[in-house]
């Protein structure tokens, strides 16, 4: 069980004992016990009166590369006395047991060999340390040996840097030195001349990642140090002009012939949502792969049964208020809409009919839907799952994961931290989701604190969209700001919330407006 919380407590970015208690339904003093169980194992801190977060592991040492038993790690190799200030009286013999370290070392500059004899040290003398206990060995250190200051984000950047890079990594500058021409391989570097010179115009990322597919098991610098180097070689205009594609001029007696259009079409979209899948299935970059999810999973499971014709504005839109009715983040919609347009666009004859906004989500509908009084009476009689969606904007996965201990019944607040999607229950992991919301009395008044769990189960909400759209006019009506209103729908700003519901805001002020008064 505790290590059941310990996965919990990952995944949150602060918590209180009560927090982990309404997660597991645990008993109090028990959530206690094991709480103080993880402080103790440095597994976690605390950081206020009654909170506490989280401490990450840092590396183990002797998971890196297989080398616990050999090499490396087989004897202490921070033979270095805190005392010695002189690099003459250091024998990298005694720090290093491989011979290319121990020359690497000897050819490295003063600054770099000072900076490394302090680096190593500052490992040897932190040992196993982590967390909070680190950070204050830091502090110690700092303050008896202002020489080997160092704080500690520096001290996690060394240690990623040494075990992915070895000493060149604790170098401040480690290109050119006096025996050492580079530090980059000629091979390497001719693979990424190759490709990042070619008139396919590839990223520096880009090359240097081919570069590591070609040399899996070498120790491989930056991909700065392949820059570096080109920029010694070429000028950059000289570079700029190698990556251009030559211009092929017609001859003047050629005759020009207009391009036959083969564009393809289709009329159902689950056809043209499988061709472009199998021509992004040709395609091994991590876009395509991202892109044939979101057709998958996200656009045929909506889409399969509509013609291109059939597609409207407000069928686009009915897709939008579904996936937020399902716990997507706008920003994932539009990621999803973004791969929707491309498909309309490309392979149907209807491409005219839909009108997309520059990051490719579509203009919201006009028609403005929304509950009258009389209905919005039969919801309030009828105390269905609605009410709380109509009072407190929440969507139907937030509403499916509502427990009854998460409200509190002295501040008449409800504390929205999870959703079900896709069938599991999880927490909110954005911190913009995670809302305090009032309670009306209309509902609060209603609610049996002597029950425990869910307060609804196997709710089904099929006109989510209006009772959304009925939540926002109504507070629009009370003068609810807008900054307001999107806080408490949980949108990560109001850029998001007004592209969604634009057309429920006010788009001119009233005829008798006046800004002062007599």
């Amino acid at each position: 069980m505790k290590q059941k919380i310990l996965k919990l407590i990952k995944n949150l970015e602060k918590f209180k004992s009560e927090d982990i208690v309404a997660l597991t339904e645990l008993n109090e003093k028990t959530v206690n016990n094991y709480i103080n169980d993880l402080l103790s194992e440095n597994k976690i801190c605390k950081i206020s009166k009654n909170e506490y977060a989280y401490l990450p592991e840092i590396i183990n040492k002797q998971e890196i590369k297989g080398e616990s038993k050999k090499g490396l790690y087989k004897k202490p190799i921070y033979q270095i006395d805190l005392r010695k200030e002189k690099l003459e009286d250091i024998n990298p013999a005694e720090l290093f047991p491989k011979k290319e370290e121990v020359k690497f070392f000897n050819n490295a500059k003063d600054y770099d060999k000072r900076n490394i004899v302090k680096v190593l040290t500052i490992f040897k003398l932190a040992g196993n340390l982590r967390g909070e206990s680190l950070r204050k060995f830091l502090i110690e250190l700092s303050d008896k040996h202002p020489e080997y200051k160092m704080s500690y984000s520096t001290f996690v950047r060394y240690y990623r840097l040494y075990f992915t890079q070895g000493i060149r990594g604790l170098c401040l500058k480690y290109a050119n030195y006096a025996n050492v021409k580079t530090a980059v391989h000629p091979e390497m570097y001719e693979v990424f001349k190759k490709y990042y010179l070619s008139t396919k115009k590839y990223s520096i990322a880009t090359a240097y990642k081919i570069v590591c597919k070609n040399f899996p098991d070498s120790d491989i610098p930056s991909d700065k140090a392949f820059y570096r180097l080109l920029l010694k070689e070429y000028k950059p205009e000289h570079i700029k002009q190698l990556r251009e594609a030559p211009i092929n001029l017609p001859e003047l007696s050629y005759n020009f012939k207009k391009k036959k259009d083969d564009k393809k079409l289709f009329e159902k979209f689950i056809d043209a949502a499988n061709y472009h899948y199998d021509l992004l299935d040709k395609k091994n970059t991590e876009v395509a792969i991202c892109q044939k999810g979101y057709i998958k999973n996200h656009l045929i499971p909506y889409f399969e049964g509509y013609k291109f014709r059939d597609i409207t504005q407000d069928v686009v839109i009915n897709y939008e208020s579904k996936m937020v009715a399902l716990g997507y983040s706008m920003a994932s919609i539009r990621r999803f809409l973004s791969v929707f347009s491309i498909i309309f666009s490309k392979y149907s004859e209807c491409a005219e009919d839909l009108k997309f906004l520059a990051d490719n989500t579509p203009i919201p509908s006009l028609e403005i839907s929304y509950y009258t009084d009389k209905e919005i009476k039969e919801i309030i009689e009828n105390k269905k799952p609605e009410l709380w969606i109509l009072c407190l904007g929440i969507t139907p996965a937030e509403l499916s994961a509502l427990r009854y201990e998460d409200i509190d019944k002295n501040n008449r607040t409800v504390f929205i931290q999870r959703a079900v999607f896709q069938g599991v229950e999880q927490p909110h992991r954005a911190k913009y989701r995670k809302r305090h919301l009032k309670m009306p009395t209309i509902i609060f008044d209603d609610i049996d604190f002597k029950n425990k769990g869910l307060i609804f189960k196997d709710i089904k909400i099929e006109n989510y969209d209006k009772l959304i759209n009925t939540h926002i006019h109504l507070l629009l009506e009370k003068n609810v700001q807008i900054n307001i209103i999107s806080k408490n729908l949980g949108f990560h700003n109001i850029k998001d919330f007004a592209s969604r519901y634009n057309f429920l805001l006010p788009q001119k002020l009233d005829d008798n407006f006046e800004i002062l008064q007599n």
